[in-house]
């Protein structure tokens, strides 16, 4: 389920509203598992049927670009200034996160997970304060930490494998 992960990246990019997860949502599900970003990014700025070259015009857009009213409609101030840009980046990182996730092994049940940060100068102090901490699955933080302020998050959750 993609929604989680959309959900988080549109808090963090701040150029699309969350309410927009709302109609966003039900238009990536079907198509996340077998589409990239750059599809399913056409499909959403297509959202609300696509706005006329008029439209486009007095909105400083391109008349070949594709945009639907209801995707320009959830842009933030901060969207609106580059409509284009960032949607396909939001979703690239949803869909890594949810694929890393759910890969087989990925969080084996049942075993302790140990976060393991990159500690150099370009570390996140939440992810400083939680380096070499150990959790219970169902209590590990998710990845990236909600308070990064990092663009790129480098901390793992790795299981730890009980002793044979």
């Amino acid at each position: 389920m993609i929604t989680p992960y959309l959900a988080r990246e549109l808090r963090r990019s701040k150029t699309i509203e969350i309410a927009a997860l709302v109609w966003m949502a039900p238009l990536v599900e079907p198509i996340w598992e077998y589409e990239a970003p750059a599809q399913i990014a056409r499909v959403i700025r297509a959202a609300g049927g696509e706005m006329n070259a008029e439209e486009k015009r007095a909105l400083g857009l391109r008349s070949n670009t594709i945009m639907g009213r209801l995707y320009w409609n959830a842009l933030t101030e901060t969207g609106r200034k580059k409509p284009l840009a960032g949607l396909d980046l939001i979703l690239d990182r949803a869909l890594l996160a949810a694929r890393r996730d759910q890969a087989p092994g990925r969080r084996p049940p049942g075993w302790p997970l140990r976060f393991s940060a990159i500690l150099d100068s370009r570390t996140c102090s939440a992810a400083a304060a939680l380096h070499g901490r150990i959790f219970h699955p169902d209590d590990a933080p998710g990845l990236p930490l909600p308070d990064c302020d990092r663009e790129t998050c480098r901390c793992l959750l790795h299981p730890i494998r009980p002793a044979i």
